[in-house]
């Protein structure tokens, strides 16, 4: 007899609206619970609430943005996809540990606010990886984050890794 091992995925669409980030960061917490995967829940709220967002700000108020979650060993991507072509830039940060992130200057410039900005580079520190894939058919991009698995019983996370 073989073990067969279960692949989680999960892809769910949201109108782009700002309202829908906190419904989607509480979307996927929910089904990540459900998944049992050992990885940290306020790491992937965190991801989910700056890419939404971000897919949100770059869309018209009439497109339409996608959340795609998918185990893959015992980590997560994480992936959030909008019909803008406007294109983040992701910088290679090697060892980059949170203290030395800078802001997006490209976001500060557009939004014009010292608060901002600062969604990718701390998504990228945090994250395995990050990287935005263009697509064609549909026109839009995808930007997905790898979420590293954890130990079990780290503290810390207030939603609780076990």
């Amino acid at each position: 007899m073989t073990a067969t091992l279960s692949v989680h995925a999960k892809t769910r669409h949201y109108p782009a609206q700002p309202a829908i980030v906190g419904m989607a960061r509480d979307q996927v917490i929910t089904t990540l619970r459900r998944w049992h995967l050992p990885v940290s829940l306020d790491d992937a709220e965190l991801i989910i609430s700056e890419l939404a967002t971000n897919a949100v700000r770059t869309s018209r108020p009439t497109d339409r943005i996608s959340i795609h979650l998918r185990q893959k060993g015992l980590g997560l991507l994480i992936g959030v996809w909008d019909a803008s072509a406007s294109m983040p830039t992701v910088a290679t940060i090697g060892d980059l540990t949170l203290d030395e992130i800078v802001p997006d200057p490209q976001a500060l410039e557009h939004e014009d606010d010292r608060t901002g900005g600062w969604g990718l580079p701390l998504v990228h520190a945090i994250a395995g990886a990050l990287q935005v894939e263009r697509t064609f058919s549909p026109k839009g991009k995808w930007v997905i984050a790898l979420l590293p698995a954890i130990s079990i019983g780290v503290e810390g996370d207030r939603h609780g890794a076990a």
